[in-house]
């Protein structure tokens, strides 16, 4: 179901408060305020289609990717589409502006690290201080491949002339971004392509928003393919720092932790993320965490020391790239990065977070909407009380439970 005109008018609902008990992807605690949205599901309890309308999503390309939500004005998103660049809302997703003008010859980094236009970027990301402030990073597919930063609200992109130094020794081909809880500007990164020297890439990191880069080099035990990397840090429940991090190799090795920025690392589990792993975590009020794997999701009541599969009951055998997390409910569908169905239509699955590790999952108002695919990344706007789900070849969706 796309959105018509008469669902826009109807998407005016009053601003819903949110618990704040949700935490959010990534662990960065974003600011519950600004922008009253009017972009919400006119009724309750239904999924409601705000896809951009970049052409051949889910037939031409693999679709929708992810999402950013301005911190300081929910009614602004961001989201990217596979080969058809990055798009921007300023009405909850009514409406949508393509950023940008494919030029007719790219820019040869070097020679210029500026571009007007990001053709296939991967994340993209706001900064709570400021918001014309974004960072995003593109690899696996296009031509503008790297880490890029704008200060115009994505209209223009600039390559830090530090990544692209860092970038010779070990790849522009960059992927899964995450930030710090407690400092947006600190943030780390993985890519594609293995690092020059080895069999995979490692962690790149920045203090600075880009400006200046540190290379944390891999394991010998992971392999090539798109690594997961998150913070395994949340203030809200005193657990982890800034030198905690979790990486996945959705291949061979499991999960990594590292509590001093990647100087040392264990392996905490044999369950394998999912190739191009979404990278977000998510923390329940009680401090378990979960995250996506297959052939079901797993989650850690130590912050990742240990990790184990949730309950299966009622779930599809398949594989899972996140597990949303309103407050008061868990969210997981199976995904995968397809043009098209994913040969697995479900509706959305849900159990209660206070029991989510236990529980057994069950349809989503009684299954009434299913969906050739599932989330790459989900968003909880507690302000708004509003769901967003970017899933591939299905679209970009919102919900308000």
């Amino acid at each position: 179901m796309r959105l018509n005109g008469a669902a826009v008018a109807l998407l005016c609902a009053a601003l819903v408060s949110g618990t704040g008990a949700a935490r959010s992807p990534r662990g960065y605690a974003r600011p519950a305020t600004g922008g009253a949205c009017a972009g919400g599901p006119a009724t309750s309890g239904t999924w409601v289609n705000i896809s951009p309308p970049a052409p051949g999503i889910g037939s031409a390309n693999y679709g929708i990717i992810s999402l950013a939500i301005d911190p300081n004005n929910k009614a602004i998103l961001y989201t990217v589409v596979d080969q058809q660049g990055m798009w921007r809302s300023t009405n909850c997703g009514s409406s949508w502006t393509l950023l940008g003008t494919p030029p007719a010859v790219f820019p040869t980094p070097g020679n210029s690290y500026t571009t007007p236009y990001l053709d296939s970027p991967i994340e993209v990301l706001v900064d709570p201080a400021d918001s014309t402030h974004l960072v995003a990073t593109q690899g696996v597919r296009g031509t503008a491949l790297g880490f890029w930063v704008s200060h115009d609200s994505g209209n223009t992109w600039q390559m830090p002339v530090n990544f692209y130094t860092i970038a010779g020794t070990t790849t522009n081909d960059v992927t899964e971004l995450a930030t710090d809880p407690s400092n947006w500007n600190h943030m780390i990164l993985t890519g594609h392509s293995p690092w020059s020297g080895y069999s995979s890439s490692g962690v790149l990191e920045t203090t600075d928003a880009g400006v200046t880069w540190t290379a944390h080099a891999p394991v010998g035990a992971w392999s090539s393919n798109t690594h997961f990397v998150a913070f395994l840090y949340d203030p809200a429940t005193s657990q982890g720092n800034s030198q905690t991090w979790l990486v996945g190799d959705p291949t061979t090795a499991g999960f990594w932790k590292t509590t001093n920025s990647g100087t040392s690392w264990t392996q905490v589990s044999t369950f394998l993320p999912i190739h191009g792993g979404g990278n977000q975590v998510t923390y329940t009020a009680s401090g378990t965490v979960f995250t996506g794997s297959a052939p079901y999701p797993i989650y850690s009541t130590d912050n990742g020391n240990t990790w184990a599969q949730v309950n299966s009951s009622g779930l599809d055998n398949f594989q899972y790239y996140y597990v949303g997390n309103d407050g008061t409910h868990l969210y997981a569908m199976p995904g995968n990065a397809v043009m098209g169905s994913t040969g697995h239509t479900d509706p959305y699955y849900v159990t209660p977070t206070s029991t989510g590790s236990s529980s057994a999952w069950t349809n989503y108002n009684g299954g009434a909407q299913t969906f050739i695919n599932g989330p790459f990344q989900m968003y909880w706007d507690s302000a708004n009380g509003l769901m967003y789900s970017a899933m591939w070849s299905a679209g970009l969706w919102v919900l308000k439970p």
